[in-house]
């Protein structure tokens, strides 16, 4: 089974990367007013820094799968749970199997884990804020308190 840090390399080795921003544009229809060019940019920046990353071995026993039902989503799974990877730290991404028996090519494949895991920033750094701002929010929500707006309404707080 390929992992993301060899599905990378296979892509660039084939000199496909530009499909893969024609597939990412497909999931994503309204970055067709984008600059094609830009995008390849920001990918090609998103690609370098994934190749730069170490590897972390926190997920070992886990796949990212991009299921039969759903070929624009990718979720993080073991043999007992799945989950969304959108807010994962990539360095424990990198080396991780990619399984998919959807995606006719390689660059689609690659195309759907990259908008996958850029949904909340073009960098690890960015996602990893986003994911931190996230903690600290539902940390928050657990100090609520919650009423039905007739207990507010009424006083009886």
């Amino acid at each position: 089974m390929i992992t993301l840090r060899q599905l990378i390399e296979a892509v660039r080795e084939a000199d496909s990367f530009n499909h893969v921003v024609d597939h990412v544009i497909d999931i994503h229809k309204e970055w067709q007013l984008q600059s094609r060019d830009k995008l390849h940019h920001v990918y090609t920046r998103v690609c370098d820094e994934l190749l730069d990353l170490p590897g972390d071995p926190e997920l070992s026993g886990y796949s990212m799968v991009i299921p039969v039902d759903d070929t624009s989503h990718v979720h993080l799974c073991n043999s007992e749970t799945t989950y969304a990877l959108d807010l994962v730290d990539w360095n424990e991404l990198i080396d991780l199997p990619v399984k998919d028996s959807v995606c006719p090519r390689l660059s689609q494949r690659l195309a759907v884990i990259l908008y996958e895991i850029t949904f909340w920033g073009f960098n690890r750094a960015s996602v990893l804020e986003q994911a931190e701002t996230l903690k600290q929010v539902s940390h928050d929500q657990e100090n609520m308190i919650e009423m039905t707006l007739e207990q507010f309404l009424s006083g009886d707080c």
